[in-house]
């Protein structure tokens, strides 16, 4: 029991220390760091320029829902609306 037990140890480390794992190994690790550092780069670029997520007006919800309140109807009839209207344009 003990022969076939080192067997597959052996088979085991021959497979998992080849060179062509360690490449693939190291190749993600090298890319997974770049990437994080570039994501960290964007992210303080972008807390520097204020850009993305902080400007209310951006935010489709809350301009739709504006809508809704200022009409007194849902968005589903305000679609419906504005679909009549263009078909009566053309």
């Amino acid at each position: 029991m003990s022969e076939v037990f080192k067997f597959f140890k052996n088979a085991t480390k021959a497979l998992f220390l080849s060179p062509l794992y360690l490449l693939f190994f190291v190749w993600f690790l090298i890319r997974a760091i770049a990437l994080y550092f570039y994501g960290e780069y964007q992210s303080f670029i972008g807390m520097l320029t204020r850009k993305g997520y902080d400007k209310k007006e951006t935010y489709i919800y809350e301009r739709r829902l504006k809508l809704c309140k200022e009409k007194n109807t849902t968005f589903d009839v305000l679609k419906e609306q504005n679909k009549r209207a263009n078909e009566a344009n053309e």
